[in-house]
């Protein structure tokens, strides 16, 4: 799992599919009392498991990356907006799933 906050005009770059790989100079920091927009780059687990031992994985990715939200929540961090992208069936079903609301490009 892997998120960063960005500036909004590389953020709706990103989203729209306008912009492959993000400079690392449009990440943010993340500052208390700031708020931000944080893009998810990837959540992935590795091809070649068995569906039931990929979808245990991909619960415990999830897990962890809430616990790490949840974190930087308790250290003053403000989300304005959690955004993904995903071209793969299951990432769109995942994001659906989260409640994210699918934005036309």
């Amino acid at each position: 799992m892997s998120f960063y906050p960005l500036e909004h005009e590389t953020l709706e770059l990103a989203l729209s599919g306008n912009l492959m790989r993000v400079p690392t100079d449009k990440f943010l920091s993340f500052e208390a009392g700031v708020p931000l927009e944080i893009f998810v780059f990837i959540l992935a687990v590795a091809a070649g498991f068995p569906d039931d031992l990929t979808r245990q994985y991909g619960q415990r990715l999830l897990a962890g990356t809430a616990k790490a939200i949840r974190r930087l929540g308790e250290r003053g961090i403000e989300m304005a907006g959690i955004y993904a992208t995903s071209r793969y069936p299951a990432g769109i079903r995942l994001c659906r799933k989260l409640g994210m609301v699918e934005k036309p490009i």
